[in-house]
């Protein structure tokens, strides 16, 4: 049965790919076009976000070559079709939303088809970017461990995420801050984290189970290009705290500041000496801020020139 009707054991053409509705499977990139922009389709760094959501079809599908796919499109065919979605809505001359949404169809449940079908969608709508700055708050929620799933891919499941900003929603923030199992800064629910002290930028590694995004890896690059230092690391919550100036990156709105940090959930600090606790229920403890840590830092003066390095890279045709 499908939406109160009686069907054959094989769905109408027109349906939803049982696949993605039974186990998830599939997988997004999310991007900005901008008006003027003379990289492809005007979507900065397209064909990294291309390089992930085929990665993603690889993980899966389980099958390493795609061309071996009957209706697996070149990358190329991408740009293509943004172009002509812009052209046909005229949105050519406005600032849009871009998402691309991929269904994986097979029929052989957990087992590898050999010959599955790739359904996919195209969105591309006007939108207003606000640039923030923002507020953000812990949250209980955690990052999950890419020992069960690949960190590093935009897959559809992706609820852990979705709560965790309808949670900070709830209370005011415009985002939320997730840790790991352990306890250490990990992302927010769409987000990298950045922050800056005493002349360092540091930022949570991906051993901390991120979704390392397109935007944090371009700029990161760029901090190092010009010899600005950078730590990727295991940070507890009051290195955030305690920065000089801090922001977040995607690639929707690529970068944000950060205006305060609300302590309304506890904030969950790693504990000392873990492998001798391991008897504990919860390896971590808590601490309870105050009502609101406010940091009124978004008017630094490194934030410019975070803004000026990423400037420069978006456009350089080297990195497109």
């Amino acid at each position: 049965m499908y939406n109160d009707e009686i069907i054959s054991d094989h769905l109408p053409e027109d349906t939803v790919p049982i696949q993605a509705l039974r186990y998830g499977t599939g997988c997004f990139e999310t991007m900005r076009s901008e008006a003027g922009c003379t990289v492809p389709a005007g979507v900065p760094f397209l064909f990294d976000h291309l390089h992930r959501m085929y990665d993603a079809i690889r993980y899966l599908t389980g099958i390493p070559d795609l061309q071996a796919i009957a209706n697996c499109p070149p990358k190329e065919s991408w740009v293509d079709n943004v172009k002509r979605i812009k052209s046909h809505a005229n949105l050519q001359h406005k600032l849009c939303l871009v998402r691309f949404q991929v269904w994986i169809e097979d029929q052989n449940g957990f087992y590898i088809d050999s010959e599955p079908n790739i359904h996919r969608l195209i969105e591309i709508r006007a939108f207003n970017d606000t640039g923030g700055p923002i507020d953000l708050c812990y949250v209980p929620h955690q990052t999950i461990s890419s020992k069960s799933r690949p960190a590093q891919l935009k897959l559809s499941n992706m609820l852990h995420y979705r709560d965790a900003f309808r949670t900070a929603r709830s209370i005011g923030a415009h985002d939320a801050i997730l840790q790991n199992s352990d306890g250490y800064l990990a992302e927010t629910a769409i987000a990298n984290l950045f922050w800056y002290k005493n002349g360092t930028v540091f930022t949570p590694s991906e051993e901390t189970n991120i979704l390392p995004g397109i935007t944090r890896n371009r700029l990161l690059e760029a901090f190092r290009k010009e010899g600005i230092p950078c730590s990727e690391g295991t940070y507890t919550p009051d290195a955030l705290e305690q920065a000089d100036v801090a922001w977040i990156t995607n690639s929707l709105r690529e970068i944000t500041p950060v205006r305060s940090i609300s302590g309304i959930f506890p904030r969950r600090d790693p504990v000392p000496n873990q492998k001798q606790e391991s008897s504990q229920k919860d390896a971590t403890k808590t601490k309870q801020p105050a009502a609101h840590v406010i940091k009124r830092y978004q008017h630094h003066p490194f934030l410019h020139r975070v803004y000026e390095l990423y400037q420069q890279v978006k456009y350089s045709t080297d990195v497109q």
